[in-house]
């Protein structure tokens, strides 16, 4: 069950299938496996697919004019094109009796010579294609998600797996593994690829992120020298947040800038999907309690394990340093991807119409206690107006007791207004009867459970 990409591929089949003209949005970040999606859906169709090259105009001109070609066949209109007005009115003839789906893939690449080209194709949208049976699909950054998706009804986002997605593509690993793997590659397609299967999880970790030649090793620093337009302050803000969460001043304290210039940096790491902004489910945006994390998992785990030891593994010590000093802390670090995942599932429940309410908002949750003076922490909350779900996630091989739901129970009055709903997860078990003893207001559920109702 890939949720996102099965409910997309079914709408596009549906668009595709009708009589009318169509437009489509597709969004993406590098390495969500766009291309293989794209495949999918364009299998047994007739497609005319173009990736546009960061290249002049005229270059693209031509590779579209002889990929229409040798897709449509020969015919005069397509070989005397002379520009790309004659050039779009030719493929939306081709399209006149039978239906042509139409992919311009890296869009940006091709109007960013001539922005007129955006207005032309708006225009045979709006007028000259409107009688063909063209379904054009265009292809797009993510940082355009939002603005598209409030003017095209049919705008799709690509985003990464879930864990339940993710652990249906490695079989081969144990159940705590498949976390192990969440967790480092965040459900990103594109860093699938990068892990042998004829390796142990452990064994990849370390050819990938602790070796030179390693493909995790200089990934980050890499990335962000091309993509982040302030590439050394990115590095530094992300490596006050390491495997934390930050609030503004703490990564204003290590990159010496001012809240505003932070803000901004943050916004940009935000647009490259590096970092996220944490705000708790009873707040809105722009709450003095918001904190950031870096949310890419190979950037995430780079950071807290790899750049500290940069030197030694520079040296041959990596082997060593993995050893004795990460792999001992690796059970600890992923305790936060179980959080995650018990999130993730959350979702599920809402999807699947096993929620215990119809929550607004799926998060966590932190504030002060207005008599005791200090700050809480709720690792899984889910909202709506009148109702507050309160959870705890345990990761640990030990049963879990009723001491468990009842320090959870305390933070019941800081949601006075609110009917009280109770959530458990643990990668274990629970003792008997917890359920039964409270009613539905208190659910349990351990790891093997999530795993096999996602799995329905």
């Amino acid at each position: 069950m890939f949720l996102d990409r099965d409910s997309y591929i079914e709408k596009l089949n549906t668009l595709y299938h009708g009589e009318n003209f169509e437009t489509a949005v597709l969004c993406s970040a590098p390495g969500m496996g766009k291309t293989t999606f794209l495949q999918q859906f364009s299998t047994q169709k007739n497609c005319l697919y173009f990736r546009a090259a960061l290249t002049t105009e005229k270059e693209n001109f031509h590779a579209l004019k002889q990929e229409a070609i040798r897709v449509l066949g020969e015919n005069k209109k397509l070989t005397d094109a002379r520009r790309f007005a004659e050039l779009f009115r030719a493929i939306g003839k081709a399209a006149s009796e039978q239906r042509l789906l139409f992919i311009i893939d890296d869009y940006p690449h091709l109007i960013k010579q001539n922005r007129r080209l955006s207005t032309l194709i708006q225009n045979y949208i709006k007028k000259e294609w409107t009688t063909s049976r063209l379904f054009l699909i265009f292809c797009k950054p993510v940082d355009a998600y939002e603005k598209e998706a409030a003017q095209n009804p049919n705008v799709m986002l690509l985003r990464p797996f879930t864990f339940f997605e993710t652990r249906q593509l490695f079989r081969h690993y144990t159940l705590e593994e498949q976390i192990y793997l969440y967790g480092i590659t965040g459900g990103v397609p594109g860093y699938f690829q990068h892990f042998d299967p004829s390796l142990s999880l452990q064994e990849n970790l370390f050819q990938l992120f602790f070796r030179e030649s390693g493909a995790f090793y200089r990934l980050p620093e890499e990335y962000l020298r091309i993509h982040a337009p302030l590439p050394e302050l990115a590095h530094s803000a992300l490596l006050t947040l390491k495997s934390q969460r930050r609030k503004l001043h703490e990564i204003c304290e290590r990159t010496e800038l001012t809240p505003s210039a932070a803000g901004s940096l943050l916004t940009g790491l935000d647009a490259l999907k590096l970092t996220e902004k944490i705000i708790p489910v009873t707040e809105e945006e722009g709450s003095r309690r918001t904190m950031y994390r870096i949310c890419d998992g190979v950037f995430r785990f780079w950071y807290t394990f790899v750049s500290p030891y940069v030197n030694q593994i520079a040296m041959g010590h990596g082997r060593d340093f993995f050893e004795n000093e990460v792999l001992p802390q690796l059970n600890t670090y992923f305790k936060d991807t179980f959080e995650d995942i018990c999130r993730q599932f959350l979702f599920l429940l809402k999807q699947t119409d096993q929620a215990p309410f119809p929550y607004e908002r799926i998060g966590s949750w932190w504030g002060q206690h207005p008599t005791k003076k200090r700050t809480e922490y709720v690792p899984i909350a889910a909202s709506n107006e009148n109702n507050m779900l309160l959870g705890a996630c345990f990761w640990t091989d030990e049963w879990i007791d009723l001491d468990a739901l009842t320090q959870l129970q305390k933070h019941a009055s800081l949601f006075p207004h609110s009917t009280k709903w109770y959530i458990l997860f643990a990668k274990s078990d629970f003792v008997s009867g917890m359920e039964t003893i409270f009613g539905d207001s208190v659910k349990v559920y351990t790891l093997e459970q999530m795993c096999t109702l996602a799995e329905i």
